[in-house]
């Protein structure tokens, strides 16, 4: 079985365009060897999922939608990765974001993208979490929004994930 494979019937309850949007990629640049949630994973896939395990990531339960950016409550971890993305790729400062592999042209083609469609080229993967949204995937598109406007004013399309109790408990989103 290819790595792709096992990867999707690890993440069988994430929607296809998640998966497609933020663990299709990460294969690539990762591998995958997993076969169950509870597996150990490399210290390169605890990073992409924000330093959660694999079994939280498998956990989570999907929602769809479309809101205000203006109305999302990031995490503190998430507000810095979105500001050293603009500071690295626009005011030429060094920060942490400066070698994210292809990072520059990542941010160029969302900006250009946004620039002339006005609007996000996909959807931004978050994770809900205390403390605010965490991005999981589009911190490239998010930020490139951002540059286009420091006080954005767009609709951001999204998936997030939420453990099965915020879920369970009717808490509405944006």
């Amino acid at each position: 079985m290819q790595n792709r494979e096992l990867a999707r019937l690890v993440f069988e309850n994430m929607p296809d365009e998640v998966f497609e949007l933020y663990i299709g990629p990460l294969i690539k640049d990762l591998g995958w060897s997993y076969s169950s949630k509870s597996d150990p994973i490399s210290r390169g896939w605890q990073q992409a999922f924000d330093n959660n395990q694999l079994a939280t990531i498998v956990e989570l339960e999907w929602k769809q939608g479309n809101t205000n950016y203006r109305s999302l409550s990031f995490h503190n971890n998430s507000v810095d990765n979105l500001n050293w993305i603009v500071q690295a790729h626009v005011d030429g400062i060094r920060t942490p974001c400066s070698d994210v592999r292809n990072g520059k042209q990542r941010f160029e083609s969302c900006l250009t993208y946004i620039k002339q469609m006005g609007r996000l080229p996909k959807p931004v993967v978050f994770m809900n979490s205390i403390g605010g949204f965490r991005i999981l995937d589009g911190n490239h598109r998010l930020a490139a929004a951002l540059a286009v406007s420091r006080t954005i004013d767009a609709e951001v399309p999204y998936w997030i994930g939420s453990r099965p109790s915020v879920f369970a408990k009717g808490y509405q989103w944006p």
